[in-house]
């Protein structure tokens, strides 16, 4: 995961980051947190498929 928020740090704009994020949080099953990544990913680039694809399994 610290690679994941070092990637983040250098480019926050960035919804694949963020999606990889959620993924690696759900994959652990964090998927509270992984969720606010997702949704952050959404924020950035609304409509992201792997992000609203990934949100919807975690609800």
């Amino acid at each position: 995961m610290a690679e994941i928020k070092n990637a983040h740090a250098l480019d926050p704009a960035n919804a694949e980051i963020c999606n990889y994020a959620g993924l690696f949080l759900s994959r652990l099953g964090r998927d509270d947190e992984a969720l606010l990544w997702y949704d952050r990913s959404l924020d950035l680039q609304p409509g992201f498929p792997n992000a609203s694809a990934m949100t919807a399994s975690c609800r």
